[in-house]
């Protein structure tokens, strides 16, 4: 109950939800957690071999799911809303130095080098609004990003507008994790 989420349960998540995408036949993509890592690394990621840039043309989807670990201690996602061209930063811990400002400019460029690659591709990437997330529930602890980077993935694919302004019904309480923790086994 008290443990961080590690990589490879919030991989198997994202794999559980791109197959409940692909079996709804929406136009999602989840990617991995260790992608961003290589994002952050590699100057062209868009020309190497992996299968999430060669397989498919991402920029045909609707939304791009990124799970992003800051550090080491700590999960992020940044979430690409291909038709709005926006992209959205969502941290269940939020704090007022941290916008994620640099994971959404990593993922930006990822996407405005492969529109460039792909010359059927007219999208200006470069222009594309980053919002950094402010009225959305919030882990009450240190030790449940994972659950609330799962949750948030969860139900923004099923179209759950995440907000907790008033007048909104609250998606995430945190009187819930327990039983939220074991759902994500669950499932």
């Amino acid at each position: 109950p008290k443990k961080w989420l590690t990589g490879e349960v919030l991989d198997a998540y994202m794999s559980l939800l791109q197959t409940r995408a692909d079996k709804e036949m929406k136009k999602f993509k989840f990617f991995p957690t260790h992608f961003y890592q290589i994002l952050q690394k590699q100057d062209n990621v868009v020309n190497m071999q992996l299968p999430y840039v060669k397989d498919e043309d991402i920029l045909l989807w609707d939304k791009l799911f990124f799970p992003i670990n800051q550090k080491g201690e700590h999960w992020v996602m940044v979430m690409v809303d291909v038709r709005k061209g926006e992209l959205q930063f969502y941290d269940p811990l939020p704090r007022a130095e941290e916008r994620g400002e640099v994971e959404m400019y990593t993922v930006q460029m990822f996407l405005f080098n492969l529109a460039a690659v792909r010359t059927q591709s007219s999208l200006d990437v470069g222009a594309w609004r980053k919002v950094g997330m402010d009225d959305i529930p919030t882990q009450p602890d240190q030790f449940n990003c994972g659950v609330y980077v799962v949750l948030y993935a969860d139900l923004i694919s099923q179209g759950v507008e995440l907000s907790i302004r008033e007048g909104q019904p609250l998606s995430i309480r945190p009187e819930e994790l327990p039983y939220l923790r074991k759902k994500i086994v669950v499932d």
